[in-house]
């Protein structure tokens, strides 16, 4: 049903779902790649799992192992 309001025709309020997209990005501290931790293969399936601690900031100490050197490397905190 639309409204018309001094002579404007409004449509009305529509309702949606949002998707919710991210990224964690995190530079690799031996080859410098940029490294999207959600996609890597310790995070891909259960990166929600994961994201609570992540809210914390500090402390996380996330193992992370780089996909392109595959040298570990931990994210100790993370920026907001």
């Amino acid at each position: 049903m639309q409204v018309q309001a001094e002579g404007i025709t409004q449509e009305p309020i529509k309702k949606v779902n949002a998707i919710w997209a991210g990224e964690l990005l995190v530079d690799c501290p031996y080859c410098d790649m940029v490294i999207d931790v959600i996609k890597t293969e310790e995070w891909k399936d259960d990166w929600a799992h994961k994201f609570p601690p992540l809210q914390n900031l500090t402390g996380v100490n996330a193992e992370i192992q780089c996909p392109y050197c595959k040298l570990l490397f931990i994210v100790e905190d993370v920026e907001w």
